[in-house]
C-alpha cells in the first residue's frame, strides 16, 4: 500500500524543547495527534479512522495472546515518552511493559531514563512520516517494536543499539505472527465480531 501524508500533518524545524513542552501541554484538550520530535524536528500526524481502529484491535490481539499464555504484563496504550536530555520526545501507537513489569508495576508515573522504558511499541504503519521513528526507538532502549501495515506484521529487535528483523516476537516465541494484519484488512469491514471470530479461529491453529 503507498502511505500518502494525511492532509493535517505538521512537520517544523528548529522547534526549541521549551516550545515542544507548551505544544504538548496545549494538544492535551484538542484531540489525538501523533507527535515525534527529534533534536529540533517536529512531526504531529493526524490518525486516520483506520489507523485508529487497526490500533485498537492489535492491541486487542496482543492482550487475548498475553491472557492465553498466562504472561503477565501493563499496557499503556497510546503513550508519550520523553528523554529531555537527548532531546526526543515521541508518542507510541501502543506499548507493554512484560520483562520490566517487576520494575514499574507498582509506579503512578514512569521516566526515562530513571525507570526502563516499555518491552514491547506497536507501530501502525499506514501514513507516511517525514521523521525515522525507529531511530528513536533505538536511542530510548525499547527492545522490541511490532511495525503493522495493512498485510503484515514486522517484527524488530534491538542488538547493540540497531534493530534487526527477526521472524519470531521474544513475548511469542513459538508463534508466527506476521499473519495478524491480514487478518484485520479481511475482516474489518464486517465489523469487530468478524474480526474476532477470525481471530480466535487463527488461535486454534497456534
Amino acid at each position: 500500500m503507498s502511505k500518502s501524508p494525511h492532509p493535517g500533518n505538521i512537520f517544523l524545524e528548529n522547534v526549541p524543547w521549551q516550545d515542544l513542552e507548551t505544544i504538548i501541554f496545549k494538544r492535551q484538550k484538542n484531540g489525538e495527534t501523533l507527535l515525534t520530535y527529534d533534536n529540533g524536528r517536529l512531526e504531529l500526524i493526524t490518525p486516520s479512522p483506520l489507523h485508529q481502529e487497526y490500533r485498537e484491535i492489535l492491541e486487542e490481539f496482543i492482550i487475548a495472546l498475553l491472557d492465553l499464555y498466562n504472561i503477565n504484563y501493563r499496557g499503556l496504550g497510546f503513550a508519550l515518552w520523553q528523554r529531555p536530555d537527548l532531546k526526543i520526545s515521541l508518542e507510541v501507537d501502543s506499548c507493554f511493559y512484560i520483562q520490566n513489569l517487576p520494575r514499574v508495576e507498582k509506579l503512578l508515573t514512569i521516566s526515562l531514563p530513571e525507570n526502563p522504558p516499555p518491552d514491547l511499541v506497536v507501530e501502525i504503519d499506514l501514513t507516511y512520516k517525514s521523521l525515522s521513528r525507529r531511530s528513536l526507538y533505538a536511542r530510548l532502549g525499547i527492545p522490541e517494536v511490532w511495525r503493522c501495515d495493512e498485510n503484515k506484521l514486522k517484527i524488530y529487535q534491538l542488538n547493540e543499539g540497531e534493530y534487526q528483523q527477526i521472524s519470531h516476537s521474544f513475548v511469542f516465541p513459538e508463534i508466527a505472527l506476521e499473519g495478524l494484519p491480514k487478518i484485520i484488512k479481511n475482516n474489518i469491514k464486517s465489523g469487530r465480531v468478524a474480526v474476532r471470530r477470525e481471530f480466535q479461529k487463527w488461535l486454534m491453529t497456534v
